[in-house]
């Protein structure tokens, strides 16, 4: 799936890191995370409970997805 798919089924994210910008602790204070490296972009999205952290790779594509709860 591209980065264009995603927001178009999901919308605006909630935040959205950068590999060059990020910071080192990007995750969501209060929800599980899975410690992970930015390859490209990540997308960060939270909705009732659970969060989704959608890791694209150089290309705009779906590398990875993290879903948890808080």
């Amino acid at each position: 799936m591209s980065e264009a798919q995603v927001r178009n089924l999901l919308g605006q994210p909630f935040r959205e890191y950068d590999h060059d910008v990020a910071p080192s602790n990007y995750y969501v204070e209060g929800y599980s995370f899975e410690r992970r490296a930015i390859t490209s972009k990540v997308l960060i999205y939270i909705a009732s409970e659970p969060i989704a952290y959608i890791y694209l790779d150089h290309k705009g594509i779906v590398e990875y997805v993290y879903v948890g709860g808080s």
